[in-house]
């Protein structure tokens, strides 16, 4: 009769080898779908997602002060939009210093128009950049410090928004107070 002394040595190693083996590689497979999944969440991509941009400058005309501007939208998702028409917009606000002289002035923000934007678009595809350019006549104010621009874009039955604040130039300002000087001067006369 033979007595063995317990399992060969070769294969005692090739059964650590082999659990060795089946241990990387079920780390590996969870370290790559947590990966996959950390990288699905970082980049959102399947994530409805829209970038707005709004500027715009003053221009002088023989009318007055016109705003000369751009409102863009683009779509950084992989998903299409349907643009919503109703409450897609552009805000145009006049900021003027409020009454009480306190530091740092507050502003008082009045609107001065509403304008329909991106209305030829139903929808916007994935990657697509939309650019729409406007131009409004501003009227008169000595009060105006400068206007306030707020695009309002809807799709989805979800709300995105932009803003920039437009500086008006001194030479609006200087202008202004040079044709009171010349009307003074005739009433004088």
């Amino acid at each position: 009769m033979i007595v063995t002394s317990g399992p060969e040595p070769a294969s005692a190693l090739s059964s650590i080898l082999d659990v060795v083996d089946k241990v990387t590689k079920t780390v590996a497979l969870v370290i790559g779908g947590a990966w996959a999944y950390l990288n699905y969440l970082r980049g959102r991509t399947f994530k409805k997602r829209l970038e707005l941009k709004i500027s715009a400058k003053e221009v002088q005309s023989k009318m007055g002060s016109l705003l000369s501007g751009n409102a863009q939208i683009k779509n950084v998702g992989l998903s299409k939009f349907p643009i919503e028409q109703k409450g897609t917009a552009i805000v145009f606000l006049d900021l003027k210093a409020s009454a009480q002289a306190m530091q740092p002035i507050e502003m008082i923000e009045e609107t001065v128009g509403v304008r329909e934007v991106f209305k030829d678009h139903a929808w916007i595809e994935p990657g697509e950049t939309i650019a729409e350019d406007f131009l409004l006549q501003l009227p008169q104010s000595e009060d105006r410090l400068a206007m306030k621009l707020e695009l309002r874009v809807v799709a989805a039955h979800i709300e995105w928004n932009a803003n920039c604040i437009v500086e008006l130039g001194e030479d609006r300002k200087s202008s202004d107070a040079e044709s009171s000087h010349r009307n003074r001067s005739r009433e004088e006369k």
